[in-house]
């Protein structure tokens, strides 16, 4: 069977997966699948037009952590997770942790970060009926926080202080500077 993982170096859900595959000594293709090129390939094995997605013969998987827990399961010599279930309840929280606040660092940092903002307005509007600025964002709680989205500020400037609406990873990293 052929291992193929279709990703993109921009993806920390992709990355996450190529470690898991390289932490377990697996052989794997990897494609780079949201290149324009290969939309469509991709729109064939996730509807979403999310990365990644890990294809082993047949069988077809999604989401991250869920390929993650298919490797575990399917090839269980050197294991991801730890052996013990209390260990492996602490190690599947951070993963959920490292997703939810990692991955929109990257998204922040990169140049997709206009293209992001654009998005999470799109989605914050459809979900609350109503147009949702990057201010009223932080305060419903819409998949954002509040920010000026055509600036960047580099961290330890004055104008870089975070809210208190700012995931506190963000202010403890702005106080230490």
């Amino acid at each position: 069977m052929t291992i193929c993982l279709y990703g993109s170096p921009i993806s920390t859900f992709a990355r996450k997966v190529a470690i898991g595959l390289d932490l377990k000594g697996l052989p794997y293709d990897l494609v780079d699948a949201l290149t324009p090129d290969r939309r469509e390939e991709l729109r064939k094995l996730n509807p979403r037009l999310e990365v990644p997605v890990l294809t082993d013969g047949d069988l077809l998987i999604v989401n991250s952590s869920d390929i993650l827990q298919y490797l575990d399961w399917r090839y269980p010599d050197k294991p991801l997770y730890p052996e013990k279930i209390e260990a492996r309840v602490v190690a599947r929280a951070f993963e959920r942790l490292a997703d939810q606040r990692f991955d929109p660092i990257v998204v922040d940092c990169s140049y997709w970060r206009p293209i992001a903002t654009i998005n999470r307005r799109r989605v914050c509007s459809k979900r609350d009926k109503r147009i949702s600025t990057p201010s009223s964002t932080a305060s419903n709680g819409c998949l954002g926080r509040a920010r000026n989205p055509g600036r960047f500020t580099p961290p330890g400037s004055s104008s870089a202080r975070r809210s208190p609406t700012s995931p506190p990873c963000a202010r403890s990293a702005l106080r230490s500077s």
